[in-house]
This record gives C-alpha cells, sequence and structure tokens, in this order.
C-alpha cells in the first residue's frame, strides 16, 4: 500500500512542484504591485497636500507655527503615520513646487522656458529660447519619481539640482537597486560626473514596474506607517536588508572571510 502511496506522489510530483512555482510566482507579483501602486498613491497625496499648504500659506501667510499646530492634530488622527511632521508637510511642499501634477518633470523646465521668452521678446533672446527647448527636446524623457520611494526622492530633490543628473541617478537607483546610503555616497563622490554624463543615455528603457525591486519602498518607514505593517515585519525586512548588505561586504573581503548564517550562536571557550 505504501509502495503505491509512493508512486502516486512520486508521479504527481513534478506537475505540483510547478502548479506551486506559478501561484508564488503570481502571489509575489501582486504584492510587488501593491506596493508599487501604494507607493504611487503616497506620493500623490503628498503633492496635493504640499498644494493645499502652499496655497494656504500663499492666501492666509502663515508661519511655521501652523505646520506645528497641523502636525499635533494629524498626529492624534493618524497616531500610527510618522510623515506629518513639521519637517516632512515643509517637503511635501518643497515636492509640489518642484514636479508637475502628472510626477513626470520638474515645473522649471517649462516655466523657465517661458519666463525667458516673455522676459527678452526681442531677437537677442532667440538663441537662449531656443537652447532651453532643444536641451529638453533631446533628452526626450520623464522622471521616474513614481518608481522610487519618498526617501529616494526627497534625496534626489534637495541633492541633485541639474535635470540631468537627477535623471540618472533614478535610473541607477532603479535598475542597480541603489539604497538610500548608497545614493548619497553617490552623489557625494560624484557619479554622476565621473561615469552618467559620459555615458548621456538619456532614453534607456526603465524595468516595467512589476519587475522593478521593491525592496526599497517596503523598507522606506512612510510607506510602512501609511499601510499601518507591524512593527515584527518591519524588523524582519531590516534583518533580512542587513544580512545582505553584510554577505555582499563578506564577498568583497574575498578569502578569509565567510558567511556562517542568520542569527548564527556564537559560543566561547569556557563560557
Amino acid at each position: 500500500m505504501s509502495t503505491q502511496v509512493n508512486d502516486i506522489l512520486s508521479n504527481s510530483f513534478r506537475g505540483y512542484a510547478k502548479l506551486l512555482r506559478q501561484i508564488r510566482q503570481r502571489v509575489l507579483l501582486a504584492q510587488q504591485r501593491a506596493i508599487y501602486a501604494a507607493n504611487e498613491e503616497m506620493l500623490r497625496m503628498y503633492w496635493d497636500i504640499g498644494g493645499m499648504l502652499q496655497q494656504s500659506q500663499d492666501t492666509d501667510g502663515w508661519g511655521k507655527k501652523t505646520l506645528q499646530r497641523l502636525a499635533v492634530d494629524l498626529k492624534n488622527d493618524y497616531p500610527e503615520i510618522k510623515g506629518f511632521s513639521v519637517r516632512n508637510m515643509q517637503c511635501m511642499m518643497q515636492f509640489f513646487n518642484e514636479y508637475n501634477q502628472e510626477l513626470t518633470m520638474v515645473k522649471d523646465a517649462v516655466s523657465s522656458i517661458t519666463q525667458s521668452a516673455i522676459a527678452q521678446p526681442d531677437k537677442g533672446s532667440k538663441p537662449i529660447t531656443q537652447s532651453m527647448i532643444a536641451q529638453l527636446d533631446k533628452y526626450n524623457f520623464t522622471l521616474p519619481v513614481k518608481h522610487l520611494n519618498w526617501t529616494h526622492n526627497l534625496i534626489l530633490m534637495q541633492q541633485v539640482k541639474d535635470i540631468r543628473a537627477r535623471y540618472w541617478y533614478m535610473v541607477q537607483c532603479i535598475i542597480a537597486h541603489w539604497n538610500t546610503r548608497y545614493l548619497q555616497e553617490a552623489i557625494k563622490l560624484d557619479h554622476y560626473g565621473k561615469h552618467g554624463a559620459l555615458a548621456n543615455n538619456f532614453t534607456e528603457t526603465l524595468p516595467a514596474p512589476e519587475a522593478s525591486d521593491v525592496k526599497a519602498m517596503l523598507k522606506d518607514p512612510y510607506i510602512f506607517d501609511m499601510l499601518t505593517f507591524t512593527d515584527q515585519y518591519n524588523e524582519r525586512d531590516v534583518e533580512i536588508g542587513l544580512v545582505s548588505h553584510v554577505e555582499k561586504f563578506l564577498i568583497e573581503m574575498g578569502a578569509g572571510f565567510a558567511f556562517m548564517g542568520r542569527q548564527y550562536h556564537i559560543g566561547s571557550i569556557g563560557g
């Protein structure tokens, strides 16, 4: 009897393994799409809130104390969310003033051309205006703001003002899976000036949303807070991320170093 059961399991194992693999792939795809959609919606929400704040400030002329009061009230309404600090709301206003509503381009890219044409309508302004338009046509790209999490976007928005360099760093974050620490170090070392400017590749195709790496988005505390993930899941994800970096570091160190495992118990002689 046991032999017959083993034969049945043996014959169906290949089909079962394939089915299980397909289901796992579909679950992973759904998770990736969900976190990508959540990240995009959060960015749009921050842009909208930044617009509300900016419009209200322009109309009523309030100062930082209003943001402080909002931070307290919103904290009471949403105790699980850390994204409504005074500093982050200031960043939302900057985010609104920086990008268009579609989150595909900086606002100044278009307004600067228009302002130059209005300010200098004579023939002397023609070369300047044509040059600026030619630059935009040459780049022929949209900024993948929605493909990056809030923390990545803040770093790029505040530290990289050159639109070409910012686009290059955005692409590298997506295709090379740069975390925020590596991004900051790359900006500090001027990776764009050393590598990106030479390549001059501003039409590189980005991976499809469902194929992009969402680990960075999952690690972004703003996404965790907005979706009210549990602290346990957050810690587990951080552990996985830290371990992966340790493994990579040990590999780069070469011979003489070994990765023994996660949460590996180390005993002491005579202890």
